[in-house]
Order: C-alpha cells, then structure tokens, then sequence
C-alpha cells in the first residue's frame, strides 16, 4: 500500500518541488507589507575597512580588511536608504531603488572630517609647512599660468571611460563614454541610465578634475570643490577651500591648491 501511494504520488509531487525550486531561483519571495514579489539586492563597495553600512537604519555589516563589500540579497522593489559610517569621516548616505532580479551597487566617497592643507615653501618648513625645491614650486606656477581649454567636445579629464566637460555656459557635465550600459552611478534605478550628469550648473566652473573618487573643480569665485559624480540622491559636495582668485591643480597625481602666492597640497583621501 505505501510502495502504491508513493508510485501514485510521486508524479506530483516532483512536479511540485520543481516548480518551487524554480520559482525561488526566480527570486520570488513573500515579503512583509510587499506580498509575493520578485526580489533584488544591494552591493556596497566602501574603501577602507571598519566601515559600518547600514540599510534604512539597520546595520547590516561592517567591512574589513579582506572584504570591502557587503552584499544584501532578498530586498523587495522599493527605495532604500544606504547609510555609511567610519570614525574620522564624514557620514555617507544614497537612496537606492531595487528592482526585481537586479543587483543595485554603489561606490561609497568617504572624505575626513578635517581636509589636510599643507602650506608648501622652499624655505625652511616650519611646524605645518612642508619644504618644496623653488624650482618645483615655480613648474606649479607655469601649471597654472596655462590655459584650460574646455568646449561642449573636448573633455577636461577622462578616467575609466567617464570624461569631465565644461559647456559654453560653463556648467560641468559627466559624459559616458564606453558604449553599452553606463555604470550605476548614471542610473536613478538599475533599469533606467542617462549618459550625462550635471555636477554643477549653478556657477560658472572653469577646471575640473578627477581625484580620490570624486571630482574636484574650481569656480570663477575661486571656490574650490568636491563632488560625486552620481546621479542618485544625494551625492557628496564638500568645499575644499575657498579664497577669492584661489585656484587649483591636478599636478603629477597631487591636488594643488594656488591662492595668490601660496602653495597648498590637498591631502589624500
């Protein structure tokens, strides 16, 4: 009688186990105050280790020295809000939209509480002053007497097939350049991407480069910013330095800052 009804059974009850098997391969999942819905996921990227990410309040986990990432699967379609913490830095925050059987991932911009500006003179350093050849000093000075040619064509600065334009109306723009599918951050939601974004058009901008993953530009007021070249809500700007007619540089992979005769290097971030 048990050998029947197994024999009798079996051939709903494989059925059955496949099409569940299936259906959770799918990423179907009940989900409290979503119902039975196709899920999604998250990766956050953060660069340094003993960085607590936590998603709509809740910490997910903290990265280390052997993992700088932190994959969150199983989410229902929704916004959610990425928030990032690490001593010494300024808090880090995106809202990210899932969407069904797409990974969701972000770059975090970690930037210190206090931006390091050290003073360069090619005389004898005091405390906060780091020494620098004259003649090196004087290559700065010819860096910065050049002109930067910006138009609506040629790029400012390219990295990882992203290039950096200023228009005629001085505002500074994001272009992707690779073809294909641009990465997350030029999408508000994995499905939908722009190949543009604008990252300042609110003044005039008159350099613009890429440093410590994120841009810095320089506007005619002589402010010297730093933004996230990211589409999503809400991406870092954070002011460097600000002095009337300060200028700055990407010189040799250092940040440099001109206020009229001073020399200041930005530090590494």
């Amino acid at each position: 009688r048990m050998r029947r009804t197994f024999l009798i059974g079996s051939p709903l009850i494989w059925p059955t186990l496949v099409s569940l098997v299936i259906v959770y391969a799918y990423g179907w999942r009940c989900k409290y105050g979503y119902g039975f819905v196709q899920t999604g996921g998250i990766f956050v990227w953060a660069p340094y280790s003993d960085t607590e990410i936590s998603i709509n309040g809740a910490v997910e986990g903290i990265t280390s020295f052997l993992n700088r990432g932190l994959y969150v699967s199983d989410l229902a379609p929704s916004a959610y809000e990425v928030s990032v913490q690490r001593d010494g830095y300024r808090g880090w925050k995106r809202t990210v939209v899932v969407e069904p059987l797409l990974v969701s991932d972000v770059r975090v911009l970690l930037v210190p509480e206090i931006i390091e500006l050290t003073p360069l003179s090619s005389l004898a350093p005091a405390t906060s002053t780091s020494f620098v050849p004259a003649e090196r000093l004087d290559a700065f000075a010819a860096v910065f007497a050049a002109t930067t040619t910006a138009s609506t064509t040629v790029p400012v600065s390219t990295q990882d097939s992203i290039g950096l334009f200023i228009n005629e109306k001085k505002d500074l723009i994001a272009r992707w350049l690779g073809g294909g599918v641009p990465p997350s951050t030029f999408c508000g939601r994995p499905s939908y991407c722009q190949e543009e974004i604008v990252l300042d058009r609110e003044e005039v901008v008159t350099r613009a480069f890429f440093f410590g993953g994120g841009v810095v530009y320089r506007t005619s007021k002589g402010v010297v910013r730093l933004v996230e070249a990211d589409i999503r809500p809400e991406p870092v700007r954070v002011v460097l330095y600000e002095s009337t007619g300060a200028d700055v540089s990407l010189i040799n992979g250092e940040l440099i800052i001109k206020d009229g005769a001073r020399f200041l290097r930005v530090g590494a971030f």
